[in-house]
């Protein structure tokens, strides 16, 4: 086993009741927890740039592990400077062994203006290594086993709560993952309850599963004690059955602590504000990329999750997009559009059919994924005259739209703005 190292400038030595891993439901003893600030001599690993009025602050967390020996991991923290703007949420997102941050860059105007506190753990050697690869004098001593990250996720919770972050004071923490990170926490939640144990209410206050039914075979989540929601595309429906899928096993029935949302639309990779700012790998060969807001759909959701843990005011019910052929053929509407699921202002007032997996090949085919970049084909100038008389006529139906979203919890208030001023900028009919 390593020795503890010295702490450079900040560390404290907490004891964590019920300590850093769950093996069958049940809490192993006490452990050592070391918590340090990361050298100033060198910045954090950032992924984005810092939203106005936040601070970025990276620790290194040491404890042991139920296997033998122990994990010394990082934790980037972003945070209002000042700590009256905190709500007192703190989003927890494992880090993508793609080396992305995927959680925190498609919501993060919205977690900036709420006050909440983004936090994202290093939990695997592949994570490791790119650090490592980055800086390796700041990064030399991380050290992350196999087989820890439910460890350190549940670690990382534990010292949350015990008040052991620096400049963090949680109310209730929430555990998010995106991809391949929401499949770390679909097994975080296998792990952490067994099945016919309920909620062990150290562990976290809430999750968010987003877009992981392709490529993991998902079971259907159970039912935990905390509030669950889970997002899917209609890229996730089609993909699941174009991979070599039999069923959607991640469909259920939503429960009173958890929920499903199917997005007619929402491809895997946000394309909306990209533009031509997509790398060429990503450049796909179709007439127009994918005009869906995710980042809007996401951060509505997100926060329906947000205030159901803070507030106590449980996520409305959706229905599921609308299919036929045991789940492998999507009704459509008359635009082309995806049925049922939750919608958006694209699908109320459409100007084009949206396609949320790519289907032509990539620009470079060794490093692209068409299937995850959505595109669009607008609709015949007939049918947009017919619906839309004038342009006027157009902005209506989206400011309508928005409204009843908004209403309902679909779509923030400040991103309706932003798409209804969208609308009347373009060019329709």
């Amino acid at each position: 086993m390593r020795r503890w190292l010295v702490p450079a400038i900040f560390a404290i030595a907490v004891a964590v009741a019920a300590a850093a891993a769950l093996v069958s439901g049940r809490a192993h003893a006490d452990t050592l927890a070391r918590v340090e600030h990361m050298p100033t001599d060198s910045r954090p690993y950032a992924k984005a740039p810092l939203p106005a009025g936040y601070v970025e602050d990276e620790v290194a967390v040491e404890t042991l592990v139920s296997s033998g020996g122990q994990f010394r991991t990082v934790l980037n923290i972003r945070r209002p400077a000042d700590p009256k703007q905190a709500s007192g949420v703190v989003i927890v997102e494992p880090w993508h062994p793609g080396d992305l941050w995927p959680v925190q860059s498609t919501t993060q105007a919205y977690l900036a203006r709420s006050g909440i506190v983004s936090i994202v753990v290093a939990t695997s050697p592949t994570v490791q290594k790119i650090l490592q690869r980055a800086d390796p004098k700041r990064y030399a001593d991380v050290d992350i086993p196999e087989g820890t990250e439910t460890e350190i996720l549940t670690q990382t919770d534990y010292l949350l709560k015990n008040g052991s972050i620096p400049g963090v004071k949680p109310r209730k923490v929430i555990l998010a993952g995106y991809s391949n990170t929401a499949a770390m926490v679909r097994a975080y939640l296998a792990a952490a309850y067994p099945e016919g144990q309920l909620a062990n209410k150290r562990l976290y206050d809430g999750y968010l599963v987003g877009q992981t039914a392709v490529g993991t075979k998902p079971v259907a989540i159970r039912d935990v004690g905390a509030p669950v929601i889970e997002i899917e595309g209609e890229s996730e429906l089609i993909r699941t059955f174009a991979r070599g899928g039999e069923r959607v096993g991640y469909r259920r029935e939503d429960g009173p602590d958890y929920r499903l949302y199917e997005v007619p639309g929402l491809s895997h990779l946000a394309s909306r504000d990209e533009g031509q700012g997509v790398p060429i790998r990503w450049r796909c060969v179709h007439p127009e990329r994918s005009q869906y807001p995710h980042r809007e759909t996401w951060s509505a959701i997100l926060n329906l999750l947000v205030r159901w843990v803070a507030d106590g005011k449980a996520a409305p019910h959706a229905p599921r997009i609308e299919t036929s052929d045991g789940g492998r053929t999507i009704v459509r509407d008359a635009f082309g559009n995806a049925k049922g699921g939750v919608r958006s202002t694209v699908l109320e007032a459409p100007t084009a059919a949206i396609m949320p997996v790519g289907e032509n090949a990539p620009a470079d085919p060794k490093t692209a994924r068409c299937d995850m970049v959505g595109w669009q084909t607008a609709l015949p100038a007939s049918q947009l005259i017919a619906r839309y008389p004038d342009h006027a006529a157009y902005v209506k139906k989206v400011d309508a739209s928005a409204a009843a979203l908004v209403k309902d919890g679909w779509l923030l208030p400040e991103d309706a703005e932003r798409l209804k001023a969208d609308a009347r900028a373009a060019k329709v009919p």
